[in-house]
């Protein structure tokens, strides 16, 4: 009887069913200098035998940090392009607890025709990017400002005093649980109250040295307890970002939350066996008063320890939406992370793939990619391809982040007692790879965890790969809603042996408008030129295609 607040049983199962509003986005129609992309048919009037699925992405190897104490941690501060061309990342080495005074700069540089071969220097390049991707997080008037005299007081929002919330300068702000001296420290005593970690907190940056707290409770609280539920507003340390939309009258925030779970659903190996980690999404109109739901979760079809390790959602430029989340989808069966793409039409319904490959799989084992992490936005384009900064990456699996990082500064007491001792008791044993991978042994395991490694990379691939029409063998066609632009019209498009891509401009009646007819064969090009010209008013496009992929439509 939660209700009253008696406890009348202990709950055995608890399901959840998770749903979120209708999509609240129209398509937009003056398209000039945009670009339309496929994850649906957000952009369709009309469509037949047509397939939506997922583009994967290649990874390239930068640099492997050592199992030395000194360099363990190899982490990406971002890529580009010097002036020669070349592709250039610039990285960091730290020691296993991450200390600020453990670090170390270097850059690596590589051909844009070689991604594999790699020549290493001290201390960071100078690079220029593209900026193709626009990460969702707060913007400058989001950000807190010292006044004249350096400082910065906080008080809380007080509502007749204050008038109105400006949105655009309200910060989600999550409290580090860094330690000093530890990478993403911040003191964060803030006078009129000293904020928990792992806790988030809606700030008002007003003015210069001003900012005011807009609830005596976090938005998000920290992590929950044990108990038979979650509380509402828990979270967890898992991030995703904030975004104010167009209109400026709404304001987005994702952050991680737990969801307790129980027997027979939970890998009980997990470092939180008892609790799932999903990615919570919250919006507000007024920095009062906030809605919630989540980002995509799991299916029917995923396994029951699926879930979020947090996201990076941007928005990708020069387009007409959606906005797109790398998601972090992490197998608690498994111990392993991968990276999936989501997106959303309106910023609050995200729509997940959920039965198709996902954008990076984990390599085989003992590989780089093997237990998987974290990727960044920052990208450029070369030649219709798109080259991306993967931030951390590692062979570890998630148990192991228990100790092969941020826990000691040695690993020599990892053996195979160690291990027994710890993951007997949460039947490791159960781990479909403690027999596959390690015969059984601990000692095996322990080596393994010892010689671990975090590495960084390079992701290649196709530009507006993240999602595509196709129609794989059959005659399919599609027709878009009625648009207008005044450039050129060019495809993003794919046709293998054997298909065809017929393309048409049509009026509202379905005619073909005179002089836009045209058809390809077999042909690859990021940018195929259809019609250099375009009729004035409004069209739709229809194509008839076989065998063919379709990225994008670029007006």
């Amino acid at each position: 009887d939660f209700a009253s607040g008696k406890e009348l049983g202990r709950i055995k199962r608890l399901l959840r069913l998770c749903t979120s509003p209708d999509c609240a986005a129209e398509p937009k129609t003056e398209l000039t200098g945009k670009r339309i992309l496929f994850p649906d048919g957000f952009y369709l009037s009309s469509s037949r035998n047509v397939r939506f699925t997922t583009g994967q992405a290649t990874p390239h190897l930068v640099k492997e940090g050592t199992p030395d104490d000194d360099a363990w941690v190899v982490y990406s501060l971002g890529a580009g392009m010097d002036k020669d061309g070349n592709i250039v990342v610039n990285y960091r080495t730290m020691d296993r607890q991450w200390m600020t005074a453990s670090e170390k700069r270097y850059h690596a540089k590589a051909s844009v025709d070689n991604p594999d071969e790699w020549t290493h220097g001290e201390n960071f390049a100078g690079i220029t990017s593209e900026g193709i991707f626009q990460e969702m997080q707060p913007g400058n008037e989001a950000k807190a400002k010292p006044g004249p005299d350096g400082k910065i007081t906080y008080r809380f929002y007080d509502p007749e005093k204050d008038g109105p919330v400006n949105l655009a300068q309200v910060q989600c702000k999550c409290i580090s649980y860094a330690s000093k001296g530890m990478l993403n420290y911040e003191d964060n005593n803030w006078g009129v109250m000293t904020p928990e970690s792992a806790t988030v907190w809606a700030l008002w940056h007003k003015a210069p040295g001003e900012t005011l707290i807009l609830s005596r409770r976090p938005l998000v609280s920290g992590f929950p307890g044990s108990g038979e539920l979650e509380p509402p507003d828990s979270g967890s340390d898992l991030g995703f970002g904030q975004w104010l939309d167009e209109d400026g009258k709404t304001l987005y925030f994702g952050f991680g939350r737990h969801l307790i779970r129980y027997e027979p659903y939970i890998a009980p190996y997990d470092n939180l066996k008892g609790r799932d980690r999903i990615v919570g999404i919250w919006r507000t109109h007024d920095g009062i008063n906030w809605e919630q739901g989540y980002i995509a979760p799991p299916d029917t079809s995923k396994p029951a320890a699926d879930q979020h390790y947090g996201g990076m959602p941007f928005i990708i430029k020069d387009t007409a939406g959606p906005y797109v989340c790398v998601l972090q989808r992490y197998s608690g069966l498994n111990q392993q992370m991968n990276w999936e793409i989501i997106y959303s039409w309106d910023g609050f319904r995200w729509t997940r793939f959920q039965r198709e490959p996902q954008f990076l799989d984990n390599g085989p084992f003992g590989h780089w990619t093997h237990g998987g992490n974290y990727l960044n936005a920052n990208a450029f384009e070369y030649n219709g391809k798109i080259y991306q900064s993967m931030r951390w990456m590692g062979n570890f699996y998630h148990f192991m982040a228990e100790f092969v990082h941020t826990d000691t500064m040695s690993l020599d007491h990892v053996d195979a007692k160690y291990m027994e001792s710890i993951y007997k008791p949460r039947k490791l044993e159960k781990w479909p790879y403690f027999h596959k991978y390690f015969d059984g042994s601990w000692e095996k395991l322990a080596d393994y965890a010892r010689n671990s490694i975090s590495a960084i990379g390079i992701l290649e691939y196709r530009k507006d790969s993240f999602f595509y029409m196709t129609s794989d063998d059959q005659e399919a066609q599609a027709v878009t809603v009625p648009l207008q632009a005044q450039n050129s019209l060019s495809i993003n498009a794919l046709v293998r042996d054997g298909g065809y891509l017929k393309a048409a401009l049509v009026d509202e009646s379905g005619q073909v408008i005179p002089g836009y007819e045209k058809e390809f064969g077999p042909v690859d090009d990021t940018a195929l030129s259809v019609f250099e010209t375009l009729p004035q008013g409004k069209f739709k496009i229809k194509l008839d295609f076989k065998n063919a992929n379709i990225y994008s439509l670029m007006f």
